[in-house]
Parts: structure tokens; C-alpha cells; sequence
């Protein structure tokens, strides 16, 4: 049987992984662990911060502040969340803010693509194609009673 031990490198890599980076980007703040910016060593975030050598406790970026809000978003959760239009950001915003992070490539550009399409049937097809058969049935629905007014009104 094996022991696990306790090792001053073990305690020092938890503590590093468990440290608060603050980012601010374009006068945003986030604040974050460094292990969720590490997740992802491929992209821009894991290559700075996966150096403990490199960090302090702030950083500033000088990009987007309001689409960064849906990189954090994929650092935490695994998949990409896309704007609604109310949040005052579009999507080509935020997949300017992917590339930029070097997220499409560390995730597979076609893996993202498909979350695009999933997102758009649901938001907007979906919704689209309920009130087009609404539509057709109230439709169907008058064209019925028309016919029906129309036979009964001859007698």
C-alpha cells in the first residue's frame, strides 16, 4: 500500500493553483484562481499564467471588458456562452475576444461552431418555427370558419 504524503511541493502547487489573479480588462475587474486560467495551457491565459514566476496579484488587459465577461464564462463552465441582444455585446465581438484569447484553437474551432449553431436554432429558429405553425393553424383555423359561414349562409 502506497502512502500519500504530505510535501512542501504538493502545498506549494495547491497554493499556487488556489491563488486570486485580478484581471482588469478595459476597466473591468475579474477575479479569478489562477487554476481556472491554467485550465486551458494552449491558450493565451495558460501561457502567462501557468508560470507562477510571472504573476502578481493584478493585471491589466487592454481589451474588451463586456465580451471578456463570456471568456471567463468559458474558462469556468467549458462552454462557450453566447450574448443575448440585451447585454450590450454582440457575437462577433466576443469571437473577436476567442481568437484573440487563442480559445478557438484550443477547443477545436468546429466545437465552438457547433455550440454557435445549437444556440442559434435554439434562441431563434426554434421560437421562429413555433409561431409559423401558430400562424398556419390560426390560418387553417379562419379558412375553416370561412367555409363553414360560407355553406351555411347559401341554405
Amino acid at each position: 500500500m502506497e502512502k500519500i504524503g504530505i510535501t512542501q511541493e504538493n502545498l506549494e502547487k495547491e497554493k499556487i493553483d488556489f491563488e486570486e489573479i485580478i484581471l482588469d480588462v478595459g476597466g473591468t475587474k475579474y477575479k479569478t484562481k489562477r487554476s481556472t486560467l491554467t485550465k486551458y495551457p494552449n491558450t493565451l491565459l495558460g501561457k502567462i499564467f501557468l508560470n507562477p514566476s510571472n504573476c502578481t496579484e493584478e493585471y491589466f488587459l487592454d481589451r474588451n471588458g463586456r465580451a471578456f465577461h463570456y471568456i471567463m464564462e468559458f474558462y469556468r463552465t467549458d462552454k462557450p456562452l453566447w450574448p443575448d441582444e440585451s447585454d450590450g455585446v454582440t457575437c462577433e465581438e466576443v469571437e473577436r475576444e476567442f481568437e484573440y484569447f487563442q480559445i478557438l484553437s484550443e477547443k477545436g474551432a468546429t466545437d465552438i461552431s457547433n455550440q454557435i449553431v445549437f444556440d442559434f436554432e435554439k434562441k431563434i429558429l426554434y421560437p421562429m418555427l413555433f409561431f409559423l405553425i401558430c400562424l398556419c393553424f390560426l390560418c387553417i383555423t379562419f379558412f375553416c370558419l370561412f367555409i363553414y359561414a360560407l355553406l351555411h349562409n347559401r341554405n
